[in-house]
């Protein structure tokens, strides 16, 4: 195994999955999950910063070696990439000002959406919701931000990620949970990359076992509504 290993993080900060590494306050669950990794590894973990919508093309053209930052595992991104074991499941959600609450799917049709770009939610949001139009960002704090200041009607996110994020804005809430929308996160690696992928599907293996990934899972969502 190499002695350091690169891994890609979203630049826009998937709280509480990880903080802004730039922050000096660098924390999160993931970032708890890769120490152990890298400990197990007897590796040194070197950070890059990318935005989303080229981190995974970036890579699969081997810039990086993982990217661990709320990377959902989807059929598409299969046929490209490889993928660990998934260490977090969870639903895409509604979130809305309370004020406005949107409680239903049948209420979405005609309103303002706002989203990440490049998502599984921004897919979801233009095949099924019809809204009036979309916002895209880049930036989860412009996102949530915008939504708090009437830009649009509601946002389509995780709800590992909107949950924190409804914590900083006591204004907004999470509406409801999208039907048919259970999804995963896992580590994305290069698709040939097998003996990495089986040596971490060893360790993620281990802390289930051992009770480490549920203080982890403790100490990061036990207040959110996955």
């Amino acid at each position: 195994m190499k002695s350091v290993l690169h891994v890609g993080l979203d630049h826009a900060a998937p709280v509480p999955l990880h903080t802004d590494i730039r922050s000096g306050q660098f924390e999160g669950f993931e970032v708890d999950l890769l120490q152990c990794i890298a400990q197990k590894l007897n590796c040194h973990l070197e950070y890059k910063i990318i935005l989303w919508k080229d981190i995974l093309e970036k890579l699969e053209q081997k810039e990086v070696d993982i990217v661990c930052s709320a990377v959902t595992v989807t059929e598409s991104r299969k046929k490209v990439l490889g993928f660990t074991n998934s260490y977090l499941d969870f639903h895409l959600g509604v979130v809305s000002r309370k004020d406005g609450l949107l409680d239903s799917i049948e209420k979405l049709s005609q309103k303002k959406a706002g989203v990440r770009i490049a998502t599984e939610a921004e897919d979801y949001i233009r095949q099924y919701l019809n809204p009036l139009s979309v916002y895209t960002s880049d930036s989860n704090d412009d996102l949530y931000t915008q939504l708090q200041e009437g830009a649009f009607d509601y946002l389509v996110d995780d709800t590992s990620i909107a949950g924190a994020f409804v914590e900083k804005h006591p204004t907004l809430s999470v509406s409801f949970i999208l039907p048919d929308t259970e999804s995963s996160y896992a580590i994305a690696l290069q698709k040939d990359n097998h003996p990495l992928k089986d040596t971490i599907n060893t360790i993620l293996d281990e802390l289930k076992q051992n009770g480490i990934y549920d203080t982890m899972y403790q100490r990061w969502f036990q207040n959110i509504l996955l």
